[in-house]
Order: structure tokens, then C-alpha cells, then sequence
């Protein structure tokens, strides 16, 4: 769990960093366990971690996935049990790198995440 936040801007300019920095110094208490952002030009994005789990510890996010793409996830995956079983060529069963490389799978094969909002 924690804090995610992100800037876009529309017309391509760069995202003030200080901005991001303001939003991480008023939310500091809500993510406890440190910060990580990620800029790239007229994106910017914020994680704030409170880790809840052992696994959560070794959570690095923002996240970019092979393919480029960028996410962050603060969620629950409630059949992790079940897609470690159907997923098991992936050697890392938990967080967002391997719930990234199980959706390009979900994608392929039908397998159902259970994610709660």
C-alpha cells in the first residue's frame, strides 16, 4: 500500500519536479517506507511505499515492463494462490513485475486476475 501520484501535461512540456517533490513532502505519512518517481519529459509519476507484506519490501515502483510501458499498482490480488499454479515459469510469484507478465499471459490463455480496487 502507499501513496501513487502522476503528472501529465497535455502540451508536451516537462513536469516540474518540484511539484511532484511538494505532493511526496504532503504525503510522506501515508507511504512511511521511502520514494521512488520516474520523469520523462511531460510525464511525471510518484510512488510512496507502506509496505504491508514481506514481498512488498522488494517492490521497485514506478515499474517499467518490458515492452516500455510504465505502471504503478496499489491493489490486492486475491487469487494468487490459483495463478501461481497456472503461471509457474514465472520464479517470482508476487508483485508488479510478475502481475505485469501475467496479464500479457491473462491476454494469451484466459486466465482470470482477481484484483480488488
Amino acid at each position: 500500500m502507499g501513496v501513487q501520484a502522476g503528472i501529465l501535461n497535455f502540451d508536451g512540456s516537462p513536469v516540474n519536479r518540484e511539484i511532484l517533490a511538494r505532493i511526496s513532502q504532503s504525503v510522506a505519512a501515508y507511504g512511511p517506507d521511502g520514494e521512488t518517481s520516474m520523469f520523462d519529459g511531460p510525464v511525471g509519476m510518484l510512488c510512496r511505499a507502506f509496505h504491508t507484506t514481506p514481498e512488498s519490501r522488494l517492490e521497485h515502483q514506478p515499474f517499467v515492463s518490458a515492452s516500455g510501458k510504465t505502471l504503478t499498482w496499489d491493489g490486492r490480488l486475491d487469487n494468487r494462490d490459483e495463478l501461481i499454479a497456472q503461471l509457474s515459469a514465472f520464479p517470482t510469484p508476487w508483485g508488479l513485475k510478475w502481475i505485469a507478465q501475467a496479464r500479457g499471459i491473462v491476454q494469451a490463455t484466459w486466465i482470470k486476475l482477481k484484483i480488488r480496487r
